[in-house]
C-alpha cells in the first residue's frame, strides 16, 4: 500500500497540469475560471498531503518497484480519485449536484461520453473544452501520461541502475492499461512515442477538420472527443453528413481505434505489419457496413456502425432497423485495439478467441505428440495469454449480463437493457434513456460500468479485492 500511496501523490501533482488549459481558455473569451483553480489547488493539496503522509507513515519516501497487483491498485484508485476531482468544474452548471457533476466527470475520463447535458451546445466553452479534454486525457490514460512525464520530465537526473529497477514497474504500469506486450526499447522511448504519436493525431484531426469547414474552436474540441472515441459532439454531427467533414470524422475515429503501438510500425515504415495487425478489424468493419447497409441504405448508417465499432458513439437515430441495431450492439462489445482508445472487450481479443476455435479443433484431430503452435500476428501465442483472454472476455459477458438483467429488474426494456449495458461498458456513449432524468441508482450503475470498461475490469476487481479484504481483517 506505501507504493501505492507514494505514486497517488505524484499522479494528482501532474494531472492538475492538464487543467490549466481550460483556465486559459475561461480568461480568453471571459468566463469565470473559479472552479478550474480550485480544483488546481485542491488536486494539489491532496497530492502533497498523500505524499507527505507518506513520508511520515513510512519514514521514506522514494519511488519503488510494484507489483501488477499494485499498479491494478494504483490504476484503478488514481483514476477514480481523478474522476472524483474532475466533478468540480461540472458543479456550477449541474446547480451544485454532485452525483450529477460526478457522472460527466466519469462519463468524459472514461472516453463514453454518455449525454449528461440537456443542451450541450449551451454550455460554456470554457467547461465545453474541459468536458473534450477529459475525454482526450482519458483516452491516452492517465497511467500513460504519468509515465511519460515521469520518464522523460522528472527522472533524467536519476541513475541508469535506478532507472532499471523502475523498469518493471513501468512495464506494469502500462500492462494495467492494455498494453500486453514486451518492448524493444524502455519503457521511456515507449510511452514518449505512444504520447507524440497521440498528439500528432489530434494536430492531424484539428487541421483537417479547420480545413473541411469548422472553426478553430468547434475543430479542437471535436478533435479532442474524436481521437479519443469520446464521442461528445459541440455540434450536430447530423447536419454534416455528405460533406468532409463526416470522412474526417470517421479518419479520426478509425485511427484512436487502432493501437498507438500499430500506429508506431506505419510511422517506421513497415507497412506489412501494420496491415497484418489492422486486416482484421477493417475487414469486421467493411462486413458490418456492408451488412447494415444492406437492410438501411442511407449514407449515415455507415457512420453509426463505424462509431459503434470504434466505440466513439457520435450520435444515434432513434430508431433503426434490428439488424442495425444488433450490429451496433456487437460492435460496442467488440470494441478497438488493445492499446487504443477504444473501448469494448478488443478486437484483437476476439481475433484470437475465434482463431483459436480452428486451433483446437486441428489439436483434436492430430496425434497427440504433434506441437501445433497457435499464431497471431506471426507471434506465437503460448497457454497463458490465452486462458488470461478467455478469462477476460467471460467476465466481460458476465458483467454485461449481470447488468442487464438489473436494468430490466428497474423496469427497461429488454432491448433498452442490454443496449445501455454495452454502450456504458464499451466506452460508447450511446443511449436509448434520457440520462439526466434517470434515478441515482441508474446513474450509479451506468458509472460503475463505464469505469470497469475503461479500466478493462481487472484493476477495479483488484482495488475491490484489496478492499473487501481489509473489511474483513477489520472486523
Amino acid at each position: 500500500m506505501k507504493n501505492v500511496v507514494t505514486y497517488l501523490g505524484a499522479v494528482l501533482k501532474i494531472y492538475s497540469l492538464f487543467l490549466l488549459l481550460p483556465i486559459v481558455a475561461a480568461m480568453i473569451v471571459k468566463e469565470d475560471p473559479s472552479l478550474f483553480i480550485i480544483s488546481v489547488i485542491i488536486t494539489l493539496i491532496v497530492g502533497i498531503c498523500i505524499q507527505v503522509y507518506a513520508k511520515r507513515k513510512y519514514k521514506e519516501f522514494e519511488f519503488e518497484v510494484l507489483s501488477l497487483g499494485e499498479c491494478f491498485l494504483l490504476t484503478g484508485v488514481s483514476f477514480i480519485v481523478v474522476c472524483i476531482i474532475g466533478c468540480i468544474p461540472f458543479l456550477w452548471y449541474f446547480g451544485y449536484n454532485i452525483l450529477d457533476a460526478l457522472f460527466a466527470s466519469v462519463s468524459g475520463f472514461t472516453t463514453t461520453g454518455m449525454g449528461m447535458f440537456a443542451s450541450p451546445f449551451a454550455l460554456p466553452k470554457s467547461l465545453l473544452l474541459w468536458y473534450s479534454e477529459t475525454q482526450w486525457i482519458g483516452g491516452l490514460g492517465i497511467i500513460v501520461l504519468f509515465l511519460f512525464l515521469v520518464t522523460n520530465l522528472i527522472r533524467k537526473h536519476e541513475s541508469v541502475a535506478k532507472q532499471e529497477d523502475e523498469l518493471e514497474t513501468h512495464y506494469s504500469l502500462l500492462k494495467a492499461q492494455g498494453y500486453s506486450e514486451r518492448f524493444e526499447v524502455g519503457i521511456g522511448k515507449v510511452t514518449t512515442r505512444i504520447f507524440y504519436v497521440y498528439l500528432f493525431f489530434t494536430a492531424i484531426g484539428f487541421i483537417l477538420l479547420t480545413v473541411a469547414g469548422l472553426g478553430p474552436y468547434e475543430s479542437i474540441v471535436l478533435t479532442f472527443s474524436t481521437i479519443s472515441t469520446g464521442g461528445f459532439s459541440n455540434l450536430n454531427v447530423m447536419e454534416f453528413f455528405n460533406t468532409r467533414v463526416i470522412f474526417v470524422l470517421c479518419s479520426i475515429m478509425l485511427i484512436g481505434a487502432i493501437s498507438f503501438l500499430v500506429h508506431l510500425k506505419l510511422l517506421r515504415g513497415n507497412i506489412r505489419a501494420f496491415f497484418a495487425n489492422v486486416r482484421f478489424y477493417v475487414l469486421l468493419i467493411i462486413v458490418f457496413t456492408l451488412l447494415a447497409l444492406s437492410v438501411s441504405f442511407k449514407p449515415e448508417t455507415a457512420f453509426y456502425v463505424v462509431s459503434a465499432l470504434t466505440t466513439t458513439g457520435h450520435t444515434i437515430p432513434h430508431t433503426m432497423p434490428p439488424l442495425v441495431f444488433l450490429l451496433i450492439v456487437v460492435g460496442m462489445l467488440i470494441g478497438g485495439g488493445v492499446g487504443s482508445t477504444a473501448g469494448g472487450m478488443k478486437v484483437s481479443r476476439v481475433y484470437l478467441a475465434l482463431k483459436s476455435i480452428g486451433w483446437h479443433i486441428k489439436k483434436l484431430v492430430s496425434p497427440k505428440r504433434a506441437v501445433i503452435p497457435l499464431r497471431i500476428y506471426d507471434t506465437s501465442i503460448d497457454k497463458d495469454t490465452l486462458l488470461s483472454t478467455y478469462i477476460f472476455m467471460f467476465t466481460y459477458l458476465i458483467i454485461v449480463g449481470l447488468a442487464g438483467f438489473v436494468f430490466v429488474w428497474l423496469g427497461f426494456s429488454l432491448s433498452d437493457s442490454f443496449f445501455n449495458v454495452a454502450s456504458a461498458i464499451g466506452n460508447v456513449g450511446f443511449t436509448t434513456i434520457v440520462i439526466p432524468d434517470s434515478s441515482p441508482l441508474v446513474k450509479l450503475l451506468l458509472m460503475g460500468l463505464m469505469v470497469l470498461g475503461r479500466l478493462e475490469v481487472f484493476p477495479v476487481l483488484v482495488m475491490l479485492n484489496r478492499i473487501w479484504f481489509r473489511i474483513k481483517k477489520n472486523f
